[in-house]
């Protein structure tokens, strides 16, 4: 493992007011994502796992502590550097729906970021580069010109990992990719980003309550309880010797095949 992480989280914390009292979302959490490693980051729904994604997105402002991706503090940078960073730093959101433009066809959705970042290509070479991410991701590219609603679920999922990969990220946060998918379709995208990783060297924070997939697809693990991280380390190392009783509550709850 090497001993600079890409991603470095230290000491965060966020609290909101909610109903006259403060909330902790998140308090104290420290962890590192190294090159070339998954690191899975679980915890039932409303333990922080989505507010501290979004803080090392900047899309939330945290009350105290520090963000590095590849030694920069991210919380130091102005707007415009920021911009920079985010070609570089990606995420791929719980709901495949929601998070696409209903008004935009595939191709839009996937060329939006190429727009934005890549100006000195031109409209035939960004195309040519969606159509190219559809295949990347198993999508038919002659299905470029159709609009959301008219794929499936796990189809728009790939739509939005295809989005997530036009810029060449080192880093995508993967917030609950296949919560809102059907059982049958959650094994696909996971096994895409797997092949993606292999293929890509992507390097991934993947956020989920299902230690099943987690284990399946995480080098690394961090639990998080009431918006503190209660455990850390090797995924190999913690499901065979989980030390937190939240974690053995957890790997409690995975379901298991009975032997006949």
């Amino acid at each position: 493992m090497s001993s600079s992480p890409l991603l470095s989280v230290r000491d965060v914390r966020k609290s909101f007011y909610h109903k006259d009292q403060f909330i902790k979302a998140v308090d104290g959490v420290s962890l590192d994502v190294f090159q070339d490693r998954t690191l899975g980051l679980v915890g039932e729904s409303g333990s922080g796992k989505s507010t501290l994604a979004k803080i090392i997105l900047r899309l939330e402002k945290p009350d105290e502590g520090e963000v590095f991706f590849q030694g920069v503090d991210l919380l130091k940078l102005s707007r415009k550097e920021m911009m920079d960073v985010r070609m570089e730093l990606q995420m791929i959101f719980q709901d495949p729906y929601g998070s696409l433009n209903p008004r935009m066809t595939a191709q839009e959705v996937i060329m939006e970021p190429l727009e934005i970042f890549l100006k000195n290509l031109s409209s035939n070479e960004k195309r040519q580069r969606v159509l190219n991410l559809m295949e990347l991701v198993g999508l038919d590219p002659n299905f470029s010109q159709r609009l959301p609603h008219e794929f499936s679920g796990g189809q728009r999922q790939r739509i939005a990992i295809a989005r997530a990969l036009a810029l060449h990220p080192r880093l995508i946060i993967c917030d609950e990719p296949i919560a809102a998918l059907d059982v049958s379709i959650q094994s696909q995208i996971i096994n895409l980003l797997k092949r993606l990783k292999s293929e890509l060297g992507l390097n991934y924070l993947f956020i989920s309550h299902d230690l099943a997939m987690v284990k399946y697809l995480c080098d690394d693990l961090a639990v998080m309880h009431f918006g503190q991280i209660v455990e850390q380390g090797d995924s190999e190392s913690i499901y065979e010797n989980p030390r937190h009783v939240y974690t053995r509550t957890l790997l409690n709850s995975i379901p298991k095949l009975v032997e006949s």
